[in-house]
């Protein structure tokens, strides 16, 4: 994994450079640990540096920029929290989704999206 696309950006966002720091290392573990693909939550990469989820949200995006990481795009019913679909893009999402569990279409008011980014090995 070319990491080191990422230093650019420390130049740019002088604010954010501990931070995208910590990204290149949490990534690079992460590349090292995983058998097959690991999903990266900004809750995940929040939580455990101590940054703020809007920031990590924003150096997650930047290594998606740099393709070292993929943007996915989970959907989850809004009654019971269950997985109704995965999507690479936000814009293949569709207004209405089969919940499998329960069988019932579900409309985009009764459901939510949670991104998270993919790294593979």
């Amino acid at each position: 994994m070319e990491l080191s696309r990422l230093e650019k950006y420390k130049n740019q966002f002088k604010e954010l450079e501990p931070k995208i720091s910590y990204l290149q290392s949490y990534l690079e573990n992460a590349s090292r640990e995983v058998h097959g693909i690991a999903l990266i939550t900004p809750y995940e990469v929040s939580s455990q540096s101590g940054m703020d989820e809007m920031s990590a949200l924003f150096v997650l995006s930047l290594a998606a920029k740099e393709h070292l990481v993929s943007k996915r795009y989970a959907v989850f019913a809004e009654d019971d929290n269950t997985l109704i679909g995965e999507f690479p893009n936000k814009s293949e999402i569709p207004e209405r989704i089969n919940n499998p569990e329960t069988g019932k279409d579900i409309d985009s008011e009764h459901y939510y999206v949670e991104i998270s980014f993919e790294v593979a090995k």
